[in-house]
């Protein structure tokens, strides 16, 4: 646990960091490397409420530095529509669809919001922000970055036998509160 928060705490300093020194742009390709490199296991579960993992630390730190630096950096351009609009608000009844017809609505519903906030938040910030072709190459630089330090842990996992995940505390399925369900296990295999 300590580990986790250590981590979450090192992510605030690195972002906000680059965001207050070199602007907000320029903390997005690093908050693309962050947002690859850490398993899903590096979570904190706050109980009855939600598990809070540093890819989510990384989201609300952009929410926070967005509305902080991002929006006055951007302040005297006009705000147009973010891209794939409608797309967005698709997927977004279709999860909401899919949650109502589920096994557990109340687990479903609380996935749906966790994946909204993970995965929509995000890419507004990124399709507000990021406006050239320069900033978009820094960006996908970011996510090759990491899943260069990705594929470097993948070769210690097979060749060395040691498991990133054996860092961080074994992590239940979502449904593994249930009681006759059985989750196969804290990892697939």
């Amino acid at each position: 646990m300590a580990l986790i928060v250590a981590l979450g705490l090192g992510v605030l300093v690195w972002l906000a960091t680059v965001a207050f020194s070199r602007g907000f742009e320029s903390a997005l390709p690093v908050a693309a490397f962050l947002l690859l490199i850490f398993p899903s296991e590096s979570r904190v579960q706050i109980p009855g409420l939600f598990d809070l993992t540093t890819q989510r630390v990384i989201v609300l730190v952009l929410c926070g530095l967005y509305v902080g630096v991002g929006r006055k950096e951007r302040a005297q351009e006009t705000h147009e529509p973010a891209l794939l609009r409608y797309l967005l608000v698709c997927v977004v009844g279709w999860m909401l669809i899919s949650s109502a017809e589920s096994v557990v609505p109340a687990i479903s519903f609380k996935s749906t919001l966790s994946q909204y906030f993970d995965f929509c938040t995000v890419y507004l910030i990124y399709s507000r922000t990021v406006r050239n072709r320069e900033g978009m190459n820094k960006v996908i630089g970011g996510f090759v970055a990491g899943m260069a330090v990705c594929c470097v842990f993948g070769i210690i996992e097979v060749y060395g036998g040691w498991k990133v995940a054996s860092l961080f505390p074994p992590v239940p399925g979502r449904f593994a509160e249930l009681e006759g369900l059985d989750t196969r296990g804290v990892r697939m295999q």
